[in-house]
């Protein structure tokens, strides 16, 4: 997927059974407060820990720590 910070934030979705899992990474040394154009449905869920991030028009915002990764679910 295309994030607006493209050298540092990687995502990228994948489909099982009818289930997305939606991966983010900062690959920086340094935070990331970006955002990523996302399709599905308005609420994700983290997967470890269970907090929700939505998608705002099509739109996820997100800040991250660097080095740091979430999963989320649908």
């Amino acid at each position: 997927l295309d994030t607006s910070e493209p050298q540092k934030m990687v995502a990228y979705l994948r489909e099982k059974d009818g289930r997305n899992v939606l991966v983010i990474l900062n690959l920086s040394p340094g935070p990331v407060d970006g955002s990523l154009m996302y399709e599905g449905t308005q609420k994700l869920k983290n997967y470890f820990d269970q907090t929700e991030l939505s998608a705002q028009n099509g739109i996820v915002k997100l800040q991250l720590k660097p080095w740091e990764y979430r999963v989320y679910v649908e």
